[in-house]
């Protein structure tokens, strides 16, 4: 009887756990359709093998969306319900079907194509300078038809074959490369460099909170403290004593200054990790 009992106890369990994963139901995802992006009536609803999809029609842009729900697994016996969309995709759809005219004439101009993502949506050119023009001309398409901010944050990313790894390892790439990226919607443009120094920027941070941007250096390794063959990591790592360096200088929280790196050094006490270069330990100050 005290096994029945356990038995029981467990499945009720199993049970509880299980249910509280369950994925939200076609009237729900409407609500949360409508909560979410504005008017719209519902087009079809459909059960799928993970959940329910439901198709709206929004009634400010004339398109069709789809919001679906899932379960998504997060241990033994336990799942989490999820809800996703594809309204800026569909929107983003929308627009360039509506502005198909500066849409294409663009594209030609630039020798440009675009790919649709939503978030973050990508414009490609083989020449960078290309690439950058046809995504700020692209995003201007979007703003003017972003009707109540809905596609604000919305990113437009222009990309062309990088030379950032030819550079250091003597081989032309075979794909491509960010030059930089415009959000919507006041289409502020970051170059790539605005991008790296924001990120190093982060880095630096993690050491020193107060920690800012002084300026960068672009250096040959052979004219570094660093020996080639401490060198770690794979993916753009410096391979030769000619491949350039950049190290991107901070003043600390004293008055000195110390730099980070764009390279890895192999950790000699853990082979299975590599560490970021910076002197932050051994940074000099102004008055030495």
């Amino acid at each position: 009887m005290k096994k029945i009992s356990i038995l029981f106890v467990l499945c009720l369990m199993v049970l509880g756990l299980t249910a509280c994963g369950r994925p939200a139901r076609p009237g729900k995802l409407a609500r949360e359709a409508r909560k979410t992006y504005g008017s719209a009536k519902v087009v079809s609803k459909v059960k799928t093998p993970i959940g329910y999809s439901v198709t709206m029609h929004d009634k400010l842009q004339d398109f069709d969306y789809t919001i679906y729900s899932y379960r998504e697994v997060i241990g033994l016996f336990n799942y989490r319900g999820e809800i996703s969309d594809t309204f800026k995709a569909s929107l983003v759809q929308k627009i360039i079907y509506d502005e198909k005219i500066a849409v294409d004439d663009l594209k030609d101009r630039y020798d440009a194509t675009i790919d649709v993502g939503g978030s973050i949506n990508y414009v490609y050119s083989a020449n960078p300078d290309k690439a950058k023009q046809a995504a700020i001309e692209f995003a201007d398409i979007l703003q003017r038809n972003n009707l109540e901010g809905r596609l604000d944050y919305v990113e437009i990313t222009a990309l062309t074959l990088g030379t950032y790894l030819s550079e250091r390892t003597g081989f032309k790439p075979d794909h491509d490369e960010e030059v930089g990226r415009i959000t919507l919607p006041d289409k502020t443009w970051k170059s790539k460099e605005d991008e790296l120094i924001e990120l190093y920027t982060i880095y630096a941070r993690e050491i020193d909170p107060s920690a800012i941007y002084l300026r960068k250096e672009v250096k040959k390794l052979k004219f570094t403290q660093y020996d080639l063959k401490d060198i770690g990591g794979s993916n753009g790592a410096p391979n030769y004593w000619s491949s350039p360096v950049t190290f991107y200088y901070f003043k600390a929280f004293d008055g000195g200054e110390f730099y980070m790196g764009d390279f890895y050094l192999k950790n000699p006490n853990d082979p299975t990790t590599i560490d970021m270069v910076n002197n932050y330990a051994q940074r000099t100050y102004p008055d030495d």
